[in-house]
């Protein structure tokens, strides 16, 4: 058994406590952010280290939330590729919509 497997075994099977514990933990990766840009921290700093660990435990979280919904992964990464090219074909001046009906644009987005 993996140890995200272990984690689902617990109370972390349950979404309203993984939702809970999300938000918790970006709020504290936001506040940590904020104070490290506020206080001019170097990026080499250990305080940025412990913000780091701080993200990966939001992304462990992610993982235990998302664990069931490869469909919908599926989907939004379908979606950021598009976007992806999207806003490469406006940087390089070409218009991305100029070939595309209004109804296929609105579903990707």
């Amino acid at each position: 058994m993996n140890k995200i497997d272990q984690l689902k075994k617990d109370k972390w099977s349950n979404k309203y406590f993984c939702k809970l514990a999300l938000l918790d933990h970006l709020r504290e990766c936001l506040e940590k952010d904020n104070y490290l840009k506020a206080t001019d921290e170097p990026k080499t700093s250990l305080k940025y280290e412990t913000l780091d660990k701080e993200l990966m435990d939001l992304k462990i979280i992610l993982e235990l939330y998302f664990c069931d919904n490869d469909e919908l992964y599926q989907k939004r990464l379908d979606n950021l590729l598009i976007n992806l090219e999207n806003n490469l074909a406006v940087l390089k001046g070409l218009n991305p919509y100029e070939n595309i009906s209004h109804q296929t644009r609105r579903k990707h987005f």
